[in-house]
């Protein structure tokens, strides 16, 4: 699975740097200009709104394939006892329209402590 995109410096020559699709790219060197070239390109991004306008249980099953060949099984069954959960309590809800509140709800309806929140947590959800 890919990586989230960021803003690096490279120390070698002392330039921001991001990489997208695995393609490197020299921004600036100073940090504000490499910052807002950064969200230039993400913004031109073309496969950016599809996800925005998926589905949640679309991008959760999309996550539970790629972990399910990558990741041992139990951290496969933990992803997916969770994510289905997760799913039922926010229904047909679309990625960009995912808030704080739902998980927070969530949780709560869990019933779950510290620990076992913070297990399900982001850390679990593909987003």
């Amino acid at each position: 699975m890919a990586r989230i995109p960021t803003v690096w410096l490279r120390k070698a020559d002392r330039f921001f740097y991001t990489t997208i699709r695995g393609k490197k790219i020299k921004l600036s060197r100073n940090r504000k200009k490499a910052l807002k070239a950064f969200h230039t390109l993400l913004a031109k991004d073309d496969e950016a709104v599809p996800v925005a306008s998926m589905a949640f249980r679309k991008l959760a099953d999309l996550f539970l394939d790629e972990s399910q060949r990558t990741k041992k099984p139990n951290t496969y069954r933990l992803a997916k006892y969770t994510l289905q959960s997760f799913c039922d309590a926010i229904g047909n809800c679309r990625v960009a329209d995912l808030r704080v509140l739902h998980v927070t709800e969530w949780v709560k309806t869990k019933g779950w402590n510290e620990s076992s929140a913070c297990s399900a947590g982001p850390s679990c959800l593909p987003v």
